[in-house]
This record gives C-alpha cells, structure tokens and sequence, in this order.
C-alpha cells in the first residue's frame, strides 16, 4: 500500500484597504487547493483568483484585516509493508 501525504502551508498577510494582490509562499497544484479567510471567514472561490504564487483578490481587503491562506501541495509517497 502507499501512502501519499500533503503538505500544508499557511501564509499571513494584513490588508491595507488598497492591495489586491499577494505572494504565495508555495505554488498550489490546482486553484481548489488553496483556502482563503479573511478574519477567520472563508472567502468564495469567486472573490479571489490564483495563478502561480499570486493571489488575487476582486476587492482590496479592508485596513487591518487578517488574510489567512492555506496552500495543500503533494508531500512524500511512502509505501507501507
């Protein structure tokens, strides 16, 4: 049997009202691979975008909120004896 794992990572940023775009700290294999809060409320699909590392939001987040992303990209395979 193998195995496959994911690994999560999670970036942080702080909107400035202005801002739209952001960097990714890991390429997501697929746009559903990726989970956007903004002050702990996941975000519609259709209010941001992603291609490569840059997220894009519709709507610049308000001054001082929390923008929480979550990218799961494939870990190791281990095969289990």
């Amino acid at each position: 049997m193998i195995c496959k794992f994911q690994t999560t990572k999670v970036d942080r940023f702080v909107g400035d009202g202005a801002n739209t775009i952001f960097t990714l700290s890991a390429t997501p294999p697929t746009a559903n691979s990726v989970i956007v809060n903004i002050d702990g409320i996941n975000q519609l699909k259709g209010s941001y975008s992603v291609a490569g590392t840059t997220l894009t939001f519709t709507e610049a987040p308000y001054n001082g909120s929390y923008i929480d992303v979550y990218t799961f990209t494939d870990g190791a395979a281990y095969q289990i004896v």
